[in-house]
């Protein structure tokens, strides 16, 4: 009975770190604020003790921001840094991870997803067409 009640403790621990994996590696999303899209990258490390990780925001040109809380339960995870003051909570999905991000007063949703996510170039003509809003003198 004892040898049957650790092979299901055993089975227990391995189901949790499977789980914890599925969180692992590398995360896109992209931030709509005020009407401008932002990205974000966050590198999960579920595998150290505690769990860890980093956030990117390319578009800000900021790199290698500490993540000091990663916290994995299931299939929710929270994110935080205290240095630039946000949270996220999310949860996994078949598709990836759907959560809000909270900072400086702003609480909106931020959809995770394994694929890159390439910038956005602003759609605006490069040669000005006749009529002008403007005068020409």
């Amino acid at each position: 009975m004892m040898n049957k009640g650790i092979l299901l403790w055993i089975l227990l621990l391995q189901t949790l770190a499977i789980q914890s994996q599925d969180f692992a590696g590398t995360w896109y999303g992209k931030l709509a604020i005020n009407g401008a899209q932002m990205r974000l990258v966050f590198h999960i490390h579920p595998d150290t003790e505690p769990a860890s990780g980093t956030m990117d925001s390319p578009d800000q040109g900021a790199y290698d921001i500490a993540l000091e809380s990663v916290l994995i339960k299931g299939d929710s995870l929270l994110l935080a840094s205290h240095a630039i003051g946000f949270s996220y909570k999310g949860v996994q999905g078949s598709e990836g991870i759907v959560g809000r991000f909270v900072q400086n007063g702003y609480n909106v949703p931020l959809f995770l997803q394994r694929e890159y996510i390439e910038a956005s170039r602003a759609q605006r003509p490069q040669t000005p067409v006749e009529p002008f809003p403007y005068s020409i003198t």
